[in-house]
């Protein structure tokens, strides 16, 4: 069978990402091994939304997709009858060390408007009193007798983000985005492994375990290499490619 695309897998990334091709008309087929969407590692997930990116496209995206999560229901239209899932802001604390990169965000979100915060140690426990800033460190095996060393000294404040959260459900989320995309014309095969990518020099299409080819010149492959021993996966690595967009819900601040 012949497509514009095949996304490799069907978490709440390769949904959303099926969803999105499908959405401009592309002819797009998801592949995953599990019985449903959002029963891989998107089950198991924190579902953080932050935007705490060391670089200026991670937190352009991350806070970009702040806007798709508030306007959830009308980003993916009255699909699913087991309702949406939720976005809950709660904001996002990181503590500040000496020798980490925890201000690396600090000049994307002063470039692109993200609201933030930068606590000094005493502001950080006037605003959290339960807050212990003590430095436990660095890292030693339970056997060291180091271990159980007292703190010596503090660390030095936190970021706040009061904007960040996290989805009630990230499971749904896979789940609504699957009927979107299928309600924008996308089709889904669950239980299919794939093994193999057709192609000699680039990619021509996926290979399934019972030997169907699904044919396609573009493949999307959002699987966790971690999750799979694949010698496909080896043959073929990610590469990277600047793109840009016209988001939907775009925001000024």
């Amino acid at each position: 069978m012949s497509y514009d695309a095949v996304v490799i897998g069907a978490g709440v990334i390769g949904t959303a990402v099926t969803y999105e091709l499908a959405q401009r008309g592309w002819r797009v087929v998801g592949v995953d091994r599990n019985p449903g969407a959002g029963q891989g590692s998107t089950s198991s997930s924190s579902a953080i939304v932050r935007f705490t990116y060391s670089t200026r496209a991670g937190v352009a995206m991350s806070y970009e997709g702040l806007q798709y999560w508030l306007n959830w229901p009308a980003h993916i239209g009255d699909c699913d009858e087991a309702g949406f899932t939720t976005f809950t802001k709660c904001g996002m604390l990181t503590l500040i060390s000496g020798d980490g990169p925890h201000l690396l965000p600090v000049p994307h979100f002063e470039a692109l408007g993200v609201p933030y915060e930068v606590w000094d140690r005493d502001e950080a426990v006037a605003r959290l009193g339960h807050l212990d800033l003590s430095r436990f460190g660095p890292p030693r095996q339970i056997g060291d007798p180091e271990f159980w060393a007292e703190p010596t000294s503090q660390l030095e404040g936190a970021l706040w983000t009061p904007e960040a959260g996290y989805i009630g459900d990230p499971q749904l989320a896979a789940h609504n985005l699957r009927l979107a995309a299928e309600a924008a014309g996308a089709e889904f095969r669950f239980g299919e492994t794939v093994t193999g990518v057709a192609g000699s020099g680039r990619a021509e299409g996926v290979v399934l375990a019972g030997g169907a080819v699904l044919s396609a010149p573009v493949v999307v492959n959002v699987v966790r290499q971690a999750s799979t021993s694949s010698a496909w996966v080896r043959r073929w690595p990610m590469t990277t490619a600047a793109a840009t967009c016209d988001p939907k819900w775009a925001t000024t601040s």
